[in-house]
């Protein structure tokens, strides 16, 4: 008796741009400052991502996280906060990439951040030029609230597709989709925590038994069929680490 294996291929499609070809690793300031960041913090950080030997190992990715914002102009533009980056973002962008580093930004697909500051929603296209124009090589799109125009796929597909068309490659991130009502019809399901491992299907097209969500402990399960308890992921998947703070880190 012979036993015949057939190995199946399916083919990956990525843009060919250099970018994500492996996880990215760095430091996020929402950890350990949450909304309280300012251009010595980022300069002081970069410093010790250096210092540590944090960069040498491979951790290149200084993100800035919620609070930076604080408006938008009249003709729609972000405005950064003068009080925490009197000198705008370019300069601090510049600084961390002379110390070999990269520079992370922060939006949220919704009207709001988490913080309340002025999310991406229908203005993609302009706060992607506006990333690329500092120098921003990492952009983490979160899911926060405010109101929305379209799915949440096709709001992260508006983001990405503007991000692509500013010629700069920008490692794009997408957060897990908080269930607030946004007034569409809930296209997911969500886990709790900014990175967790999901299980994403539209309902409009995957079929009931599909249909596996993970309860949150920030909303109420809008989902029809939660994980059973008997699943190895005990009901709810746990959140990934975020990356510590440096001070936690040995140096």
């Amino acid at each position: 008796m012979f036993l015949v294996l057939f190995l199946i291929v399916l083919p990956v499609y990525s843009l060919d741009n250099g970018v994500g070809l492996t996880p990215a690793l760095g430091w996020s300031t929402w950890n350990t400052f949450q909304g309280s960041v300012s251009d010595s913090l980022l300069r002081e950080s970069a410093d010790a991502m250096v210092s540590s030997g944090l960069l040498a190992a491979g951790y290149e990715y200084i993100n800035l996280d919620d609070g930076w914002a604080i408006g938008r102009d009249g003709q729609g533009n972000i405005i950064v906060d003068p009080k925490l980056f009197p000198n705008g973002l370019k300069p601090v962008s510049d600084y961390i990439h002379s110390k070999g580093l990269k520079f992370g930004m922060y939006t949220a697909r919704g009207s709001t951040t988490c913080m309340g500051r002025p999310g991406a929603d229908g203005h993609e296209e302009q706060d992607a030029a506006f990333y690329a124009s500092i120098g921003t090589d990492y952009l983490k799109e979160d899911s926060c609230g405010g109101h929305t125009n379209g799915t949440m796929w096709e709001q992260y597909e508006r983001m990405k597709v503007a991000l692509n068309r500013t010629g700069r490659p920008i490692y794009f991130s997408i957060t897990q989709a908080e269930s607030w009502n946004d007034g569409h019809p809930h296209m997911h399901c969500y886990g709790d925590g900014a990175f967790s491992t999901l299980f994403w299907c539209a309902r409009s097209t995957c079929p009931a038994s599909s249909r596996l969500c993970i309860p949150s402990p920030h909303t109420s399960s809008s989902c029809s069929q939660p994980l059973p308890p008997s699943s190895h992921f005990s009901g709810r998947l746990p959140p990934l680490p975020w990356i510590p703070a440096l001070s936690q880190i040995p140096t």
